[in-house]
């Protein structure tokens, strides 16, 4: 008998921790929504190249392609954040373009494609309203920008 009676209180504490809802913690992380290209290919397959202009939605950024005049230490990647609200909106896809430029400013090489967002939540899930990102990779030789599919979207 006094088995049975310990067996139903470690069953109903055991159970009593499940049906009270857990309050999350909210980190006040925050984020920006937008958009890593990757060019890392460039100091390689196309040693001319010093910038590269990228533009997301509409919205553009003009960098050297290495950290320093005269560096020998190339940027692996890019990150155009939203301005405005548009990127905040949603899983697009939105239109994004690369164009890399020689020292004198001629076009070397240009390429567009559309990026699907992932979406996340920095300060936890319904904490705060969600980011959106997404990312491409700079494909010199196929002369393409390919998007990359996501994975770090959260479900409510």
């Amino acid at each position: 008998m006094a088995i049975a009676v310990v067996a139903a209180l470690c069953v109903v504490a055991l159970t009593d921790g499940f049906s009270k809802p857990r309050r999350e913690f909210c980190s006040l992380v925050g984020c920006i929504s937008g958009v890593k290209i990757d060019i890392g290919q460039l100091p390689r397959k196309l040693p001319s190249a010093r910038k590269v202009e990228v533009c997301v939605d509409g919205q553009c950024h003009k960098t050297p392609v290495y950290e320093a005049p005269g560096g020998h230490r190339p940027r692996p990647y890019l990150v155009v954040w939203g301005r405005g609200e548009r990127l905040h909106e949603g899983f697009g896809p939105y239109p994004v373009s690369v164009m890399v430029f020689d020292r004198r400013g001629r076009l070397l090489f240009s390429a567009a494609t559309k990026v699907r967002m992932d979406r996340w939540y920095p300060d936890g899930i319904g904490c705060g309203t969600p980011c959106f990102d997404g990312e491409a990779r700079l494909n010199v030789a196929g002369h393409e920008l390919d998007a990359l599919p996501g994975g770090k979207t959260q479900v409510e």
